[in-house]
């Protein structure tokens, strides 16, 4: 019998990703939140050098490898992000902080 998708099999988030995140969050914790910016992640999770075998900056917004907030929520997480409106100056960030 066939069963509806479930909503974690939609979004498959790669280990290198979520490895990279966390490393991130040690790195930028401060004893009450991490706040780690979109292009700190991008730039170590992607590459433009066709030959390299990271994937391309297309390829993670396409599969939406940095939609992992509702991972880190079910961990215990408060994640909320954030990233510039109209006429606003500033790096898109994820921030992190114990429930």
């Amino acid at each position: 019998m066939i069963k509806p998708i479930r909503p974690e099999e939609v979004i498959n988030i790669p280990d290198f990703v979520i490895e990279t995140v966390n490393k991130l969050i040690k790195k930028n914790w401060n004893g009450k939140e991490a706040i780690v910016k979109q292009a700190e992640i991008m730039a170590l999770i992607s590459s433009n050098d066709p030959n390299d075998d990271k994937p391309s900056r297309h390829e993670i917004y396409e599969h939406n490898w940095l939609d992992f907030e509702n991972l880190y929520r079910e961990a215990g997480w408060v994640v909320m992000y954030d990233k510039p409106g109209y006429n606003e100056r500033y790096d898109a960030y994820f921030q992190f902080k114990k429930q």
